[in-house]
């Protein structure tokens, strides 16, 4: 089965804004939290390729994005699932966990950016390969 592409760093701040800011989304798979942003990423132009397009940024796939960050939260007593807590994922935790308003600012302007991009077409010039296939490319305005 085809992948779907690496989550980008707009895509991360988001889901850490979520697991910080709305910390019912952790534990619940029910939670609006998860199908608001599942509904964002899916309308963001970021990956015009999407072998996987019924999984792609699920509801469910955003819960499991959740757990990640579990394995890099030290205040969380488990391990969370590391398999999908890479380099990327430690990078926005670091800059972020500890900044809860300034990631809520962040998330916001991505949301602004993603309204005032409605549908617009991100060609493959506008996005760059890194650390080893992750896919980098930003609707915000930010570096991590």
């Amino acid at each position: 089965m085809p992948r779907n592409p690496a989550w980008t760093s707009d895509e991360l701040i988001l889901a850490l804004d979520v697991y910080i800011n709305k910390p019912g989304a952790r534990i619940d798979k029910g939670d609006p939290a998860l199908a608001e942003l599942s509904s964002l990423l899916i309308s963001l132009p970021l990956h015009p390729n999407r072998p996987d397009a019924t999984r792609f940024r699920n509801v469910n796939s955003v819960y499991l994005k959740l757990q990640n960050f579990k394995a890099v939260d030290a205040s969380y007593s488990g391990t969370g699932m590391r398999a999908g807590a890479g380099v990327r994922e430690h990078q926005v935790w670091q800059r972020f966990a500890d900044r809860p308003f300034e990631l809520a600012s962040e998330a916001a302007a991505i949301r602004v950016a993603a309204r005032q991009l409605g549908t617009a077409d991100f060609s493959r010039d506008d996005v760059e390969e890194v650390d080893g296939g992750v896919i980098e490319g930003a609707v915000g305005d930010h570096e991590i």
